[in-house]
């Protein structure tokens, strides 16, 4: 492994690379964790604002994106708690402020608000009135902005692989049903044929792309999604943990498929008929909003189940020196893995 990294910021207590001695080291500024009555509080607020993004086709981009960095967070929190540091009292905050990039990671990503808002908007002295209002007004809408633009990028990554079998299987659903109405027998197995051709290449795809998908949102740079040597190579050696994965997406789609066909069962349930348009528009609203219900968490703990084999500096025992130094070169676009 390449080993010409950038010198890591130091954590008290841990010695570094060279062999410094911890009464050397100059300690990192941490921030305490959210305490437990904060996080029960906001965590419903989150959940509910997720749900009601959910049900725009602009703001569920930014729920993919959040998911994304959702998934990050619990890489992160997986290396650290598969380290040494942890051993040796160094807390989770501690780990991340040892680089720059981490330390956003400290509390849940934020729907809106810059991460670790409180902190951002604090006044700088030389800082002039207007530029920190401006200033104020971009983090009101930063973790917005982030989660849109990583959604946006993970959903390209995402069609790139599966578009095509899924465009092949609605042509062949459309051109069933015409073949069906025009009575055009003679080529009834073009529908079928590309039907199959669809759903065979969508397969091969999502052997591919929930790995890839975990591999992206850990490093934080979407062109990871295409490290094909690397993400193969995890796939193989945890073939068990995506069985499972794969098991876990089909019997979740289930519950959520049921909820979403439920419109169509209006005309055998007494009452529903008599509806006017607006009612049943009103209706159909109300059922998929709280089928978000079902379907964020089914979305943010598979993104969280995923980090348990995505590739990490933890995918080998490291050292307390070590661990810092593979972490910090990690947001450099190196390599994870020996």
């Amino acid at each position: 492994m390449n080993t010409d990294y950038p010198t890591p910021p130091m954590i008290p207590g841990v010695a570094n690379a060279a062999g410094s001695s911890a009464a050397n080291q100059v300690p990192v500024a941490t921030q305490p964790g959210p305490p437990s009555r904060r996080r029960a509080l906001f965590a419903p607020l989150k959940f509910l604002v997720g749900m009601v993004m959910c049900n725009s086709i602009l703001l569920s981009i930014a729920v993919v994106g959040w998911a994304s960095r959702f998934m990050q967070r619990t890489v992160l929190k997986q290396w650290w708690l598969q380290s040494d540091l942890r051993r040796q009292g160094i807390s989770f905050a501690e780990f991340l402020a040892t680089d720059t990039a981490t330390r956003q990671h400290l509390h849940w990503p934020n729907w809106l608000l810059e991460q670790n808002f409180s902190e951002s908007i604090r006044r700088r002295p030389e800082t002039s009135t207007v530029a920190h209002g401006l200033f104020m007004l971009k983090n009101l809408f930063a973790s917005l902005w982030n989660n849109l633009r990583i959604g946006v990028q993970t959903m390209f990554n995402m069609w790139v692989f599966t578009l095509p079998g899924c465009a092949m299987m609605a042509f062949g659903w459309y051109d069933g049903w015409q073949n069906s109405f025009n009575k055009g027998y003679e080529t009834y197995y073009v529908g079928i044929t590309i039907s199959w051709i669809g759903i065979i290449s969508f397969i091969a795809a999502m052997f591919y792309v929930p790995m890839a998908t975990a591999r992206q949102a850990s490093t934080g740079r979407w062109t990871a999604f295409y490290d094909f040597a690397l993400v193969r190579s995890l796939i193989r050696r945890n073939r068990v943990a995506c069985l499972a994965l794969a098991g876990f997406y089909a019997l979740a789609s289930f519950p959520m498929m049921i909820l979403l066909l439920l419109p169509f069962a209006y005309q055998n349930i007494p009452g529903m008929m008599d509806y006017t348009d607006q009612q049943a528009v009103a209706s159909i609203k109300t059922i998929y909003f709280f089928t978000t219900a079902l379907i964020c968490p089914c979305s943010f703990s598979s993104a969280g189940w995923r980090r348990a084999f995505t590739p990490g500096p933890c995918s080998r025992r490291c050292s307390p020196a070590r661990l810092p130094r593979i972490h910090s070169a990690n947001w450099n676009g190196r390599p994870f893995i020996d």
